[in-house]
């Protein structure tokens, strides 16, 4: 297979590490928390076209169709909401690593950072991907950063104090008090 190894549903060319399975370990609860924005969404664009539709008898069944639809909806996306928050404090708890790595942009510096498996520069426009080996931080997950440019990261103190310097306004919880919706 060409030096290619399958893990469950994906392909990587790189062996498995430890901190690469805790990378998988957190990005379950943010594709939840993805999933949970997304069917919000829904949602909304469910709403929308109910208000829509022309006043009739004939469309009162599908009017209230819809609003049931979009009320299901809103509460799958807080259930899925909640259930991320509890996988983000619990990874928090047990003392997961970080996971983060970083690494320095000829042109830009310390700005390479990692988005799943791929390490580019967040610098507006450069967008340069990281040629050598980079290492993974191992220290405890404590925050839970949000980018308006990428996918949410669960980082260590040091990698949130670093997103809030390189991230172009990032909002960056505790982990333990991540999407709490009470």
């Amino acid at each position: 297979m060409n030096g290619l190894t399958a893990q469950g549903d994906e392909v990587s060319d790189r062996p498995r590490v430890q901190s690469r399975a805790n990378l998988r370990q957190f990005s379950t609860p943010v594709r939840v928390d993805e999933v949970a924005v997304a069917a919000m969404t829904l949602a909304e664009d469910l709403q929308a076209a109910t208000r829509s539709l022309p006043e009739s008898v004939e469309l009162r069944r599908f009017r209230r169709e819809l609003d049931q639809a979009a009320t299901t909806f809103r509460e799958t996306a807080a259930r899925l909401e909640a259930t991320a928050g509890k996988l983000v404090r619990m990874a928090a708890n047990e003392g997961h690593a970080c996971g983060v790595g970083w690494g320095v942009c000829p042109e830009h510096g310390l700005t390479l950072m990692n988005v799943g498996e791929t390490v580019t520069c967040h610098v507006l426009g450069c967008g340069r991907e990281n040629e050598g080996a980079v290492e993974r931080c191992e220290h405890p997950v404590a925050y839970r950063v949000v980018d308006a440019a990428g996918p949410t990261l669960l980082t260590c103190s040091g990698h949130a104090v670093a997103c809030r310097l390189y991230f172009d306004n990032p909002v960056i919880t505790a982990a333990a008090d991540s999407m709490e919706l009470f």
